[in-house]
C-alpha cells in the first residue's frame, strides 16, 4: 500500500511539474517575415515578446508556418498565440488591447498602369497571400485571387494575369529581389495602415497571457521601448502608437 501511495504521489508530482513547465512556455506560431519574425528566433516582433514575457518567467517556443495555418493552430488551442492579426479579422481568439506594430497595406502594379485610390481596384484582378483577408478592410468589388507566395504575385503582375497585388512594402521588395528583378518596373501606393495584434488562444492560459501582454505593453509604450525597437530595426514607418 505504501509503495502504491508513493508511486501515485510521484506520478502526480511529475505530472504537476510538467504542467507547470508547459504553462511557463509561450507557444508562438507565425509566418516568417524577414527582420520581423526570422526563423532563427530573431526579429523585432520576437524582441517585443521577449520584453513582455521573459521578465515574467516565460520562455518562447517559436514555430514558423504559413499564416493561414498559424491562425488555425490558435483557433484549435494547439498553440498559445499567433502574430500579425488585424483587428476584427478572426473570431475564436482573444484580442488584447495593445497591438505591437502596424502593417502598411500597399498596392503594387506595373509601371504605366494607373492607381488613384481604392476605387481603382473595382472589378480588377487583385491578388494577395492566402489567409490575408484584405476584403474585410477594402470595401470594393474585386476579382480576388489568393496566392501562396509573393513571388507568384509578382510574376502574375509581369504576365498581366493580375492588375494589382496587395501586400506590404518589405515582403514584396524581398520577393522582387529573390526573383532577380528590378523594383523600378513597379509602382506602389499606400492604401492604409492596419494595426497588428497578437491573438491568444481562447482558453485560461490564453486569457492569462493576454492580461500579461496588456500590462507589460502599457509600460513599454509609455517608456518609449517599443518606439526604440522600431527605430533599432529601421521600421519607424510601421510605428503606430
Amino acid at each position: 500500500m505504501k509503495r502504491f501511495l508513493f508511486t501515485f504521489l510521484f506520478v502526480f508530482f511529475c505530472t504537476a511539474m510538467a504542467l507547470y513547465a508547459e504553462d511557463k512556455t509561450v507557444k508562438i506560431v507565425t509566418e516568417e517575415w524577414e527582420d520581423f519574425t526570422n526563423a532563427d528566433g530573431t526579429g523585432i516582433y520576437f524582441d517585443i515578446f521577449r520584453e513582455v514575457f521573459e521578465k515574467n518567467g516565460y520562455t518562447l517556443d517559436i514555430s514558423i508556418m504559413k499564416y493561414i495555418q498559424a491562425k488555425k493552430r490558435i483557433q484549435s488551442g494547439e498553440s498559445d498565440v499567433v502574430l500579425g492579426v488585424y483587428e476584427g479579422e478572426e473570431t475564436g481568439m482573444i484580442f488584447p488591447k495593445y497591438h505591437f506594430s502596424a502593417d502598411d497595406v500597399t498596392v503594387w502594379y506595373l509601371k504605366g498602369r494607373s492607381y488613384k485610390n481604392e476605387k481603382s481596384l473595382e472589378n480588377k484582378k487583385v491578388g494577395w497571400i492566402r489567409g490575408y483577408d484584405y476584403e474585410k478592410y477594402i470595401n470594393i468589388n474585386m476579382n480576388i485571387q489568393k496566392l501562396d507566395t509573393r513571388e507568384s504575385g509578382v510574376n502574375m503582375l509581369l504576365k498581366k494575369r493580375l492588375d494589382y497585388f496587395i501586400d506590404n512594402i518589405y515582403d514584396v521588395e524581398l520577393a522582387i529581389e529573390n526573383l532577380g528583378l528590378d523594383s523600378k518596373n513597379f509602382e506602389t501606393k499606400l492604401i492604409k495602415f492596419l494595426n497588428l495584434y497578437p491573438c491568444f488562444a481562447n482558453n485560461d492560459k490564453g486569457a492569462t497571457l493576454s492580461k500579461i501582454w496588456d500590462r507589460e505593453m502599457s509600460k513599454l509604450v509609455k517608456s518609449g521601448k517599443i518606439k526604440e525597437l522600431h527605430k533599432e530595426y529601421d521600421v519607424l514607418y510601421n510605428y503606430n502608437f
